[in-house]
C-alpha cells in the first residue's frame, strides 16, 4: 500500500516538475512578485522612480515570506527551491483530493496531462501550474481545505486552510471558501451548524486582512478619471488586462479568444448535470451538482461582464479567476464517473489517452524550456556588462527609461542593475491611486520614445535604453543589441 502511494505521488511529482521546472529562470510574473517582495525587505532600490511601486497591502503575508527567502538565498536560488517545494506540495494535496474520488495513479496522471493539454483553463488566461506567486500558495491551501472539509465532520482545520489561502490571495481564498461551504450545504440540513461555525472562524482569522483591503479601497474611492487619464477601472480592465477581465472588449475579441472557452464550458455544464442525475452514489451526485454550479458561475460572470462592458467595475474582482481550478475539478469528477461505470476496457483506454497526450506535453515543455534558455542567453551577458557600466558611470538614483520594444527582455533590469527604470508595463499596480500613476508613466514613456521631447519632462530621466536599430542619438554605451543614450540636449531633466 505504501509503495503504491509513493508511486502515485512520484507520478504526479514528475508531471508537475515538467509543468513547473525549477530552472532558476524567473518568469515575467515571478519577476514582478519577487521584486515586490524584495522591495518589502529592502533588497530593491528605495526611490520614488522605481518601476516597482505597487503599495497594495493584500499580499502582505506572501511578500513577507517570499522577501525573506530571497534575502537568504537570492532570486534564482529562491525560485528553484520554491518551485521544488510547490511541486512537492501540489503532489501531496492533489493525491489526497484524488483519493476522495477513488482515483489511482494512472487516473491522476491522466487528470494532469489532460488538464495541461487543455491549457490549464477554460477562459480568462488563468492557470495553476506555471511558477511561484501568491495565488499558487493560495491554491495549495484551497485544495488542502477542500480535502479536509470533505472528509471531516468538524470544519476547523479546513476553515483554517481556506483562511490561509485568503491571506495569500484574498480573491482565490474568498471565492473558494464560499464554494466549499456551498458543497457542505448540499449535504443537507445537518450541515448548517458546521457551516455557521466555519463562517465564524473564517471571519475572525481573516478580519485583519480585510481591514487592510478596505482601507486601501477607501483611499482609492477618491481616485477617478480626469481630463488626462481614464478611470482606474477602465485602465485595469480594458487597457492593461482585457485578456483576463474583459470578454466584450470588442466583437472579434470575444469571438476569437473567449467564445471557444464558453462553448466548452457549456458542454461541461451539461455533462456535470448528467453525471449528477445518473450516478448512484449520493455523495458523488452532490459533488457533480457542485461542479455544475461552479460552471454555472462562469456564465453568471460573463453576464456581469456584459452588463459592465463600458465601465470595467467588475474587472478588479477577476470574475474568471476560478476557471482553472473548476476545469481541474471537472476532469476529476468526469474520470471518477467513468470509473464508476466499470467499462471493461477503460484501463486500456486511459493508458492510450496518456500515451497520446504525453508526447505533445513533453515536446511543448521542452520547446518552452529551450525558448526560455535562448531568450535569456540573448541578453544576459549584455545585461551584466551594462550593469557594470552603470555602476561605474551613474549614481544610484539615475533613472534609465527602457524602450517598450525591449521591456519583455528587461523585466529583471532593476534587480540586476540596482537602478530605477520608472515604469514597466508588466509591473502594473492593483490599487487605484498607484494605477493612475502607472498609466501616466506609461504615457510619458511612449511619448518620449515615439515623439522625442522639448522642454521640461514630467519625470526625471537620465538615460534611455534602446536597441541598436533605434534612431541615432548621443550613445554613451553600446553592445551587440543595445544602446544606452544620454538624454538629448533638448530635453530638460525635471528636478525630483
Amino acid at each position: 500500500m505504501l509503495k503504491r502511494e509513493l508511486g502515485a505521488l512520484g507520478v504526479l511529482l514528475v508531471v508537475l516538475l515538467i509543468l513547473i521546472p525549477p530552472d532558476g529562470m524567473l518568469s515575467d510574473n515571478e519577476e514582478n512578485y519577487f521584486a515586490l517582495a524584495a522591495k518589502l525587505v529592502g533588497l530593491m532600490p528605495d526611490t520614488p522612480y522605481s518601476a516597482v511601486f505597487d503599495a497594495s497591502r493584500h499580499r502582505v503575508l506572501a511578500d513577507f515570506l517570499l522577501g525573506h527567502v530571497i534575502a537568504l538565498t537570492g532570486f534564482e536560488t529562491a525560485q528553484i527551491a520554491l518551485r521544488l517545494l510547490v511541486c512537492l506540495l501540489f503532489a501531496l494535496v492533489l493525491r489526497a483530493v484524488f483519493r476522495l474520488f477513488s482515483l489511482q495513479a494512472l487516473d491522476g496522471l491522466l487528470v494532469l496531462v489532460g488538464f495541461a493539454a487543455l491549457g490549464q483553463t477554460l477562459i480568462g488566461g488563468e492557470w495553476l501550474f506555471n511558477g511561484v506567486e501568491a495565488k499558487v500558495a493560495a491554491y495549495l491551501a484551497v485544495l488542502a481545505g477542500l480535502y479536509w472539509m470533505m472528509t471531516r465532520r468538524e470544519v476547523w482545520l479546513g476553515t483554517l486552510m481556506l483562511a490561509l489561502a485568503t491571506w495569500f490571495h484574498f480573491l482565490v481564498g474568498g471565492f473558494w471558501f464560499l464554494s466549499v461551504l456551498f458543497l457542505r450545504l448540499l449535504g443537507g440540513r445537518d450541515e448548517w451548524k458546521p457551516v455557521l461555525r466555519s463562517i465564524g472562524v473564517y471571519a475572525v482569522t481573516t478580519a485583519p486582512l480585510f481591514v487592510l483591503i478596505l482601507a486601501d479601497r477607501w483611499r482609492g474611492l477618491r481616485v477617478s478619471g480626469t481630463s488626462d487619464i481614464p478611470s482606474p477601472d477602465i485602465i485595469y480592465s480594458f487597457i492593461r488586462a482585457p485578456h483576463h477581465l474583459a470578454p466584450f472588449l470588442n466583437a472579434n475579441y470575444f469571438l476569437t479568444l473567449w467564445l471557444p472557452g464558453f462553448l466548452l464550458a457549456g458542454a461541461m455544464l451539461a455533462a456535470a448535470f448528467f453525471m449528477a442525475h445518473a450516478s448512484e452514489d449520493p455523495r458523488f451526485r452532490r459533488t457533480s451538482l457542485w461542479g455544475a454550479l461552479l460552471l454555472g458561475y462562469l456564465f453568471l460572470a460573463v453576464g456581469l461582464s456584459f452588463l459592465d462592458r463600458d465601465t470595467g467595475f467588475w474587472g478588479k474582482f477577476y470574475l474568471f479567476r476560478p476557471a482553472s481550478l473548476i476545469l481541474l475539478l471537472w476532469i476529476v469528477i468526469l474520470l471518477a464517473f467513468l470509473n464508476e461505470l466499470r467499462i471493461r476496457t477503460f484501463t486500456a483506454i486511459k493508458v492510450l489517452a496518456v500515451l497520446f497526450i504525453a508526447p505533445s506535453l513533453l515536446l511543448h515543455a521542452g520547446s518552452e524550456l529551450k525558448r526560455e534558455i535562448d531568450f535569456h542567453a540573448t541578453y544576459d551577458r549584455e545585461k551584466h556588462a551594462l550593469a557594470e557600466f552603470l555602476a561605474e558611470n551613474s549614481g544610484p538614483d539615475a533613472v534609465i527609461l527602457i524602450d517598450p520594444a525591449l521591456e519583455s527582455s528587461f523585466i529583471d533590469f532593476e534587480r540586476i542593475t540596482h537602478r530605477p527604470s520608472l515604469v514597466m508595463w508588466k509591473f502594473d499596480p492593483t490599487n487605484d491611486h498607484d494605477l493612475g500613476e502607472w498609466y501616466r508613466r506609461q504615457q510619458f514613456r511612449e511619448s518620449l520614445f515615439t515623439q522625442g521631447c522639448a522642454g521640461d519632462l514630467a519625470y526625471p530621466v537620465d538615460f534611455l535604453l534602446t536597441t541598436t536599430s533605434a534612431k541615432p542619438g548621443p550613445a554613451v554605451y553600446a553592445s551587440a543589441h543595445l544602446r544606452l543614450l544620454r538624454l538629448p540636449q533638448n530635453c530638460h531633466r525635471s528636478n525630483p
